[in-house]
């Protein structure tokens, strides 16, 4: 179970730092709050596994379906921190959930969607930061994510397009192997007698 490090404010107004153990940011967060601590700064703590873990490339299908999903929360009036939440909740994806939950914290300290996503390459690439940055300016992220996660479908079609074709003379020489082969082990035999006899 990830290992978060807080700041928080307790009932008395003093200061207090520590560490708790959950599973999301959220989860420490409702964790504290439980204790009567109010968190003004929560980290998780990552040893050198998790960290190269976090580096691993997110697939292009993952991007794509979280993007989806964001869209449809946030056409839907969610706040941002919430749908990340929940997304990041249902994904399998290790690398990605690890990507939301790091942003979600960004989001609560006052960052942007463009500015946390901007912080994982791994995950996001430059014109989808880009493009985010310009939404957040004309309030139109809902169809802008509509508009990036159909742009992303198209990108993983084409490629696994292109996979097919590449893989289709491979399958073609091995068919023709396995064709050769029969005929030099089973069908040539069959006439070896003829051979023999025409030899004769």
């Amino acid at each position: 179970m990830p290992k978060f490090s807080y700041a928080a404010i307790d009932a008395t107004g003093s200061s207090v730092e520590g560490f708790t153990k959950a599973d999301t940011v959220g989860q420490a967060r409702a964790h504290l709050l439980d204790q009567n601590l109010y968190p003004v700064k929560i980290e998780e703590k990552r040893g050198a596994l998790q960290f190269e873990l976090t580096q691993v490339k997110v697939k292009k299908k993952e991007l794509m379906h979280f993007t989806r999903q964001l869209a449809v929360f946030v056409k839907a009036g969610i706040p941002l921190t919430e749908a990340m939440e929940v997304i990041g909740d249902e994904t399998s994806d290790v690398a990605l959930q690890r990507t939301i939950t790091d942003m979600v914290e960004d989001l609560r300290n006052g960052g942007t969607l463009s500015g946390a996503a901007g912080k994982h390459p791994e995950a996001f690439p430059k014109y989808y930061i880009g493009i985010l940055g310009s939404a957040e300016l004309t309030g139109k992220l809902d169809e802008t994510l509509e508009s990036l996660a159909g742009y992303l479908e198209r990108e993983v079609e084409t490629r696994s397009k292109g996979i097919s074709a590449l893989s289709y003379p491979g399958v073609v020489m091995g068919r023709a192997v396995f064709a050769v082969a029969v005929l030099a082990g089973y069908v040539l035999p069959q006439f070896k007698p003829l051979f023999e006899e025409l030899n004769a």
